[in-house]
């Protein structure tokens, strides 16, 4: 048991490659990329706690032992990654750091948080005061198991191009609408990184009608044998435009085949983290082969609620803060 709360800190640039080794020793990526846009981004945190300051005894106090991270984006809270190595489970540990979060996203003037949440997690999130609000979904496969075929008939004539950084700010209205705040500064850090690139989509009027985000590569490993490629975000006002969007970015032409050495589409794993707040658009994804994997659960919690409230274990909780039919692939798994 914890007898006193151990100190909490802010993570460095220095600390993102113990960050990702923590994050590994449970499973997940280190997303390296992710925690760099994450530490630099202004309205995102993460907090760690470093072993000596759990057990003043330990052989190894400077490790990190428990970090979480939280996006503030408006009225919309985003609190992901939270992650407690092993030995130090049961110690309250997990709680402390959500806390922190919660608090932090709370002085910002975020009314809604969302978070993907693990079996493990979702008895501590329930104390909290959060609320299952849907599932969340995640695809990988190999790109050769894609029906190019059908993903090209739903796409039909809409326009897609290739775009920078500077098409960002003529996204922003439209992921504002269905992310329900603005989170640009955090993709266009992400973006900013190599190997990742944007696609755009316009209606007939010439406004946006969805972007694409993909990249992240990762080389063959040892017990991998496929090279990886992630989407995501990818937000479309409809399934033509998601479809056409997903088609430049998979196409014969797309520039990370180059970077790849031209693979073949059997040696290339895809991978998205969807929400499952729509059915539409996870029948989407089986419709042009691409099957879907539960994962975790999606749970909310309404910070305007009070402390009262959650103590008589209220379960009211807002909408989902943006238009959930717009979001088609989240940013990463555990941040949105």
């Amino acid at each position: 048991m914890i007898h006193a709360t151990p100190e909490l800190e802010i993570a460095k640039p220095a600390d993102i490659a113990a960050l990702g080794e923590l994050r590994v020793s449970v499973g997940w990526y280190a997303s390296s990329e992710l925690l760099s846009a994450a530490v630099a981004y202004p309205r995102m945190r993460i907090w760690l706690v470093r072993a000596g300051a759990v057990d003043v005894e330990s052989p190894e106090p400077g490790r990190i032992v428990a970090s979480t991270s939280a996006l503030a984006a408006d009225g919309v809270g985003i609190v992901g990654n939270v992650v407690v190595n092993h030995e130090f489970r049961r110690r309250g540990l997990g709680r402390i750091i959500t806390s922190a979060a919660l608090e932090w996203l709370q002085q910002r003037g975020v009314r809604s948080v969302l978070l993907d949440a693990t079996s493990d997690g979702r008895p501590l999130y329930k104390q909290l005061g959060f609320v299952p609000v849907g599932d969340s979904w995640y695809l990988k496969l190999r790109l050769s198991e894609l029906d190019r075929d059908r993903l090209l008939q739903l796409a039909g004539a809409t326009s897609v191009v290739m775009g920078s950084l500077d098409h960002l700010d003529w996204v922003r209205s439209l992921d504002i609408a269905a992310f329900g705040g603005d989170r640009m500064g955090l993709v266009a850090s992400m973006l900013g990184h190599p190997h990742n690139w944007l696609v755009t989509s316009s209606d007939t009027a010439g406004e946006p009608a969805g972007y694409l985000v993909y990249g992240g590569l990762r080389q063959k490993t040892a017990g991998s044998n496929a090279y990886g490629l992630h989407l995501g975000p990818l937000i479309a006002k409809d399934q033509a435009v998601a479809a056409a969007l997903l088609a430049k970015a998979l196409g014969e032409d797309a520039p990370w085949r180059s970077v790849l050495n031209q693979p073949c589409d059997s040696e290339v794993e895809v991978r998205a983290s969807l929400p499952g707040v729509t059915e539409e658009i996870l029948a989407f994804y089986r419709s042009v082969g691409l099957p879907l994997v539960k994962d975790d659960v999606l749970m909310q919690l309404d910070l305007t609620m009070t402390d009262e409230e959650r103590g008589k274990g209220t379960t009211t909780f807002l909408p989902y803060p943006g238009e959930a039919r717009y979001v088609y692939a989240w940013l990463a798994p555990m941040c949105f």
